[in-house]
């Protein structure tokens, strides 16, 4: 599993929970391109990548080459990607389930680690459903 995050604190702290949470039950690693990690899961030489915070000019063209491929490219809650949230995870259909379920659960656990980061800053660089999705609005 390749994971990646955005530039900001709160991406990473956010990441570090997920690492946290999938560390048992994947080999993990980062390679530092969003569109290579996820071209990489398309070619089926990971199952899957997870990210928060990045753009979607970070991405686009590897998310339709990922869905070409037959791999789901959704939001944490397995929804389909609608540009609403930067939360994204990109996966062989084997697999998204349970990356899903792992992940699905860390909301609490994300909001209490990153309750320090909700001041002005941090709030601002979230679009409405991340806000949302982390208690702040």
């Amino acid at each position: 599993l390749i994971y990646d995050h955005g530039h900001l604190d709160e991406h990473k702290e956010i990441i570090n929970k997920v690492i946290d949470e999938l560390i048992m039950d994947f080999g993990l690693r980062t390679w530092g391109t969003t569109a290579w990690e996820m071209c990489a899961v398309a070619a089926g030489s990971v199952d899957a990548f997870i990210c928060v915070g990045d753009k979607l000019w970070d991405f686009a063209a590897a998310m339709c080459i990922v869905q070409e491929a037959g791999y789901l490219f959704t939001d944490w809650q397995g929804r389909p990607w609608d540009n609403s949230t930067s939360y994204i995870l990109a996966a062989h259909p084997a697999v998204h389930k349970v990356i899903l379920n792992k992940v699905r659960g860390l909301d609490a656990k994300i909001k209490k680690s990153i309750a320090h980061l909700a001041a002005p800053g941090f709030a601002s660089s979230l679009n409405l459903a991340e806000k949302k999705q982390n208690g702040l609005v």
